[in-house]
């Protein structure tokens, strides 16, 4: 549905891209992922691309990942939030500019994710770090513990972990920590692997996104800017003003903003502001 704001999006990913697992180049996302079939993993690649003229995207995959292509298509719809009408989100919040200019623009979409161990396990690196420091820790995770696979594409060589390769350590502090991340970070990613393994938790068709949110903030590290990131990214939780962020928290400050529930009226849209105050931030850092 257009307007649709792809290269946006794409600067997102790319900002947050892991080495080895994905890269964006020539204005295309390559991404490698792994699909659950009948209790197997089923690896391979994507390629996404814009085709403006049609208003679709252009998906090109592996020829292994063809016997899972409706996962797949539903990977790349969340992926690039292909659900939502962009006229109905702008006539919610186009007056959020006249608080904080620019801070959304129509077409903007809420960049989702190709996987929910690999979302959840990005959030809890990247709690109190930069996006620089994270990306350095994700990318030594993928290579310890995620599935090596040939593609013939330079710079996509290894498969995000599973959670089941996490789940089955046995020495989390020796295995993990050894990549410069904390016990509680740890911790964390060995809770939700094991959840996610035993199937106790899923993101999949979820009707109650809170419900899935507190049985998250059961396991230990896991925290509330941890569990509204992953809602927003994996949950396809539209209404998430993520004002527990250090770079939202400081948006606000320099905008004299005190009381964030100036934005509630800006309901059940306002995961949309999050991404759109995240895309001006570094503009009203250098302003300031």
């Amino acid at each position: 549905k257009e307007p649709f704001r792809y290269e946006a999006l794409l600067k997102f990913l790319e900002h947050r891209v892991i080495p080895k697992v994905e890269k964006v180049e020539h204005n295309k996302y390559y991404k490698t992922i792994a699909i659950k079939k009948e209790n197997v993993y089923i690896y391979g690649y994507i390629i996404v691309a814009n085709n403006k003229e049609k208003s679709v995207l252009e998906i090109t995959l592996s020829e292994s990942l063809i016997k899972v292509l409706p996962q797949v298509l539903r990977v790349v719809r969340n992926m690039f939030d292909l659900n939502s009408d962009p006229y109905a989100v702008y006539n919610v919040l186009k007056s959020a500019n006249d608080i904080i200019p620019n801070c959304f623009k129509l077409g903007t979409r809420i960049p989702g994710s190709p996987n929910d161990f690999e979302m959840v396990t990005r959030a809890i690196i990247g709690q109190l770090i930069s996006v620089e420091k994270a990306t350095e820790v994700l990318s030594s995770f993928c290579e310890k513990y995620g599935k090596k696979i040939e593609t013939n594409i330079d710079g996509l060589e290894y498969v995000f972990p599973v959670p089941e390769s996490i789940s089955s350590l046995n020495n989390i502090y020796d295995e993990l920590c050894s990549l410069k991340m904390t016990r509680t970070k740890a911790d964390a990613i060995k809770g939700m692997a094991d959840l996610f393994t035993n199937e106790k938790l899923s993101f999949k068709g979820i009707l109650n996104s809170k419900e899935t949110m507190n049985e998250m903030l059961k396991v230990k590290g896991i925290g509330k800017w941890t569990v509204d990131y992953v809602a927003m990214r994996g949950m396809n939780e539209t209404d998430i003003l993520l004002d527990t962020d250090y770079a939202i928290k400081k948006i606000m400050k320099i905008k004299n903003i005190e009381d964030v529930n100036i934005f509630d009226k800006y309901k059940p849209y306002r995961t949309y502001l999050t991404i759109g105050l995240w895309e001006i931030e570094k503009e009203i850092l250098e302003n300031e």
